[in-house]
């Protein structure tokens, strides 16, 4: 069935890089099937909701800077909003059923699969949580970086694209979001599925003496996916599936193009879908596990 090892229990002073990678791996390897039935549906869907959702309102913005009207914007935006935490949900629902797969639970067996229970809803919350987070960190680099270039008028003319800020924030930025990641988000769905109590904040008390270790294991569960994404952008940009933007585009045009490249942006997105999440989601298990042993608990 491709559950987690048990072996992986086994009381340790910190965790093994290279176990909790070598279970991630193996995990898709031994339940493609299971996967699959799993994931396709609530994917194709969140992709769909996606599309629709944001071709809606770039449709609607493109039409909003011909003739400007903010009702037009703002109900645009709420649906476009609402269709992103909808797709958003969706996601979680997969994550939740290869996490238990992960943990050794019986998979289900329907070919199109759809759950709400508790347990979905507890890791929605915590994501929704640190969104905020990761949302409050990018603001405060992004204001950080346009207070300093202000102070120093490094932001202004070409002399700014490109140099030491504009990169120095793009570190800050990359760095962060890692750090946060694998700090809170990374251990999440292990702990919903494993425990009841408070799920971000367990993360970030479980992961802190190993987190130099967890941030190895999110940069390598990534590289896949990430590696996915490159190849499937060349082959259509080559194709010709991902229309050019030029620098001189002029801002109207950018909903239209947006819109044009759409299909293409979720045609990589939805399918690296199903290379990230089982990685990921058997990755935390093995983690949790390995965390909870040395803490003296019982994985589950």
């Amino acid at each position: 069935m491709g559950s987690v090892s048990s072996q992986e229990n086994a009381t340790a002073r910190h965790v093994s890089v290279r176990e909790v990678v070598a279970v991630a791996y193996r995990f898709p390897l031994r339940s493609p099937g299971s996967i699959l039935r799993l994931a396709w549906f609530p994917l194709l869907l969140a992709g769909l909701i996606l599309f629709v959702s944001l071709d809606s309102y770039f449709a609607d913005l493109a039409e909003f800077f011909r003739a400007p009207d903010t009702r037009i914007a703002s109900v645009a935006l709420g649906l476009m909003t609402a269709g992103i935490f909808v797709a958003a949900f969706l996601v979680v629902m997969v994550v939740v059923a290869l996490t238990e797969l992960a943990f050794g639970q019986e998979p289900n067996r329907a070919w199109i699969y759809f759950r709400v229970q508790r347990v979905e809803w507890r890791l929605y919350a915590a994501i929704l949580r640190f969104a905020l987070v990761l949302t409050a960190f990018l603001a405060s680099a992004s204001a950080i970086s346009w207070a300093i270039a202000e102070a120093t008028g490094t932001g202004a003319g070409d002399a700014y694209r490109g140099g030491w800020l504009d990169w120095g924030t793009w570190i800050v930025v990359a760095a962060g979001t890692l750090f946060l990641t694998a700090r809170i988000a990374f251990l999440m769905p292990a702990i919903a599925v494993a425990e009841k109590g408070p799920v971000a904040r367990r993360a970030w008390s479980l992961g802190r003496r190993d987190f130099p270790r967890l941030v190895l294991i999110v940069v390598l569960l990534a590289l896949p996916g990430m590696v996915f994404q490159a190849v499937a952008e060349i082959v259509l940009r080559v194709g010709g599936v991902l229309p050019p933007v030029g620098a001189g585009t002029p801002v109207a045009q950018y909903p239209t193009l947006i819109r044009d490249f759409l299909p293409g942006f979720l045609a990589i997105t939805v399918p690296s879908w199903l290379v990230h999440l089982p990685l990921f989601s058997a990755g935390a298990v093995a983690a949790y596990r390995q965390l909870a042993a040395s803490n003296g608990q019982k994985g589950a």
